[in-house]
């Protein structure tokens, strides 16, 4: 009971968080309408970013099932991957809390392949963020070295570049010395037995040491998820891009400047403190794009904002299938 007022209480914080950020914006006139309604109205960029936004799905469909860990080519199909990833995003934008989506996805990929661990699925799920971040600093970091080699501008950069950069080399020196990283906290993770003593949560433990152990040693895999992982989000930011020079045609920035700082936004506005991104991404892209000149970040995110909105939506169909496919199987 305890645990859900807690949520229902941060539920609420994010809400006026998202609200107040908004009221911000708008009182303080950072947004132009006519922006808002020339990205919107442009057939092109709609096109395109469905066409960016299915790519995505795809790939983290293909994503998953390396996550998964999946065995049986039998019971698994891209189809159905594809039917969940859409389906909970599509909750993640009618429901109240991102939770929502993130357990029912978890649910159904607990079903795609009988003769794996299910809690394969709570792993894929937290992993997929991790290779997430880790793709939106290794973008920023590679075309962030020409803004800070080429560009006047480079000192306000310096920062976030650092910090980026710290990041993957803690990535680069694990990936190369992960056996005496296990070495080194195995020892540590061994203690984490004694925390409860029920056979419940041993369980997870053995099962989250099998999953990682697996997943680390998978040499091919992990190639194949970090491929995925750094096209999903290079495909996100180029989709940035086309919003940004639609309402910018006067920008001299070219795109290597953008996609240095626009991971950056991508990141922040992923912060699980804001209802949907709303009010936090508007911030986000405003501080982020003025970095490179661009003064109407804010209205910037608030388009796409629109259309990923939009596509998400969409995901009503294999909602509706995947929730007919599960009521007719108990009858079988």
């Amino acid at each position: 009971m305890k645990s859900i007022i807690n949520s229902k209480q941060f539920y609420i914080l994010k809400f006026i968080f998202s609200l107040s950020v908004v009221a911000w914006i708008v009182m303080t006139e950072k947004y132009d309408l006519e922006n808002i309604k020339i990205g919107l109205n442009n057939p092109k960029v709609a096109f395109y970013f469905f066409l960016f936004a299915f790519l995505q799905l795809l790939l983290s469909s293909k994503r998953i099932s390396l996550l998964m860990q999946v065995k049986s080519s039998k019971h698994f199909s891209m189809r159905k991957m594809l039917a969940i990833s859409w389906a909970s995003s599509f909750l993640n934008c009618v429901t109240p809390s991102s939770v929502f989506a993130e357990l029912y996805r978890i649910r159904h990929l607990m079903t795609v392949d009988p003769a794996i661990n299910k809690d394969n699925s709570i792993y894929t799920s937290v992993f997929s963020k991790i290779f997430s971040v880790i793709s939106l600093a290794t973008i920023s970091v590679f075309f962030g070295l020409y803004i800070i080699i080429f560009s006047q501008n480079s000192a306000r950069l310096f920062s976030f570049f650092y910090i980026l950069s710290a990041v993957l080399f803690f990535v680069i020196l694990f990936v190369i010395f992960k056996e005496k990283f296990f070495v080194l906290f195995g020892g540590k993770f061994k203690k984490l037995y004694s925390l409860n003593s029920s056979i419940f949560f041993h369980r997870r433990l053995d099962n989250f040491k099998d999953y990682f152990l697996r997943l680390s040693r998978n040499k091919k895999d992990l190639f194949g998820i970090a491929i995925c992982s750094i096209f999903i989000q290079i495909l996100n930011t180029v989709a940035f891009i086309l919003i940004i020079y639609s309402i910018n045609p006067g920008f001299l920035g070219g795109p290597f400047e953008l996609m240095s700082v626009i991971p950056i936004g991508i990141f922040l506005m992923t912060l699980p403190i804001s209802f949907s991104g709303l009010g936090l991404g508007h911030l986000a892209f405003f501080q982020v794009l003025s970095l490179v000149g661009i003064q109407n970040g804010s209205d910037v995110f608030s388009i796409y904002f629109a259309f990923n909105y939009i596509f998400d939506l969409l995901g009503v169909l294999p909602f509706i299938f995947l929730t007919y496919r599960t009521k007719k199987v108990p009858e079988r």
